[in-house]
């Protein structure tokens, strides 16, 4: 299970067009962004996301690793549980 969440981001619509813009990450990944934005704020399987974005778990996996190495997620899992914190950042660390 992942939870959802969103930092400093006022306007999710330029964040994605900033990203798909840069280069930095492949189109795939910029899809799977505007996915988990949508779902700011929820609770969500993984295999629910794979589905939604129509994706098989190898090419979800790539996309969601060129997320987290472009800096745009970060995946913390969450004390005593199995489940896991997604955050996206409008400033990418790197």
């Amino acid at each position: 299970m992942a939870l959802i969440k969103t930092t400093n981001i006022t306007n999710s619509e330029s964040l994605i067009k900033g990203v798909a813009k840069s280069g930095n990450v492949s189109a795939t990944a910029v899809g799977l962004l505007t996915l988990i934005l949508v779902n700011d704020g929820m609770n969500v399987k993984q295999d629910e996301l794979m589905q939604r974005a129509r994706l098989k778990r190898v090419r979800f996996i790539k996309a969601r690793r060129e997320l987290q190495e472009a800096g745009y997620l970060t995946i913390n899992k969450v004390p005593s549980r199995v489940n896991y914190e997604w955050i996206i950042n409008s400033n990418p660390l790197k």
